[in-house]
């Protein structure tokens, strides 16, 4: 069995996941309660799943941590520039 992810909007399903090209298979639909966040959230992540920018960023990202090139949030947040608050950071040592 293998099961994929997908959205369904507007009386139409958009895969999250891709579709195995040798699969040849009978094919169950299951439609989840959720809240209208969680579709926004999945959509969000498909479009960045798309694009290569992002994974190239996931791939630094995680080379540096597998470097030992990490530091704790809070030290990060302090280095914002102080009109960072209005994205949803403190900023500048302001907690």
């Amino acid at each position: 069995m293998l099961a994929l992810r997908g959205i369904c909007e507007g009386g139409k399903i958009e895969l999250l996941d891709p579709v195995p090209r040798d699969l040849r298979s009978l094919v169950a639909v299951v439609f989840l309660d959720v809240e209208q966040e969680q579709v926004e959230k999945a959509r969000e992540a498909m479009l960045l799943a798309r694009s290569p920018t992002f994974r190239r960023l996931v791939e630094r990202g995680l080379a540096e941590v597998e470097r030992g090139n990490t530091r704790p949030v809070g030290e990060l947040l302090d280095e914002l520039p102080v009109g960072a608050e209005e994205h949803g950071s403190k900023g500048a040592g302001g907690r």
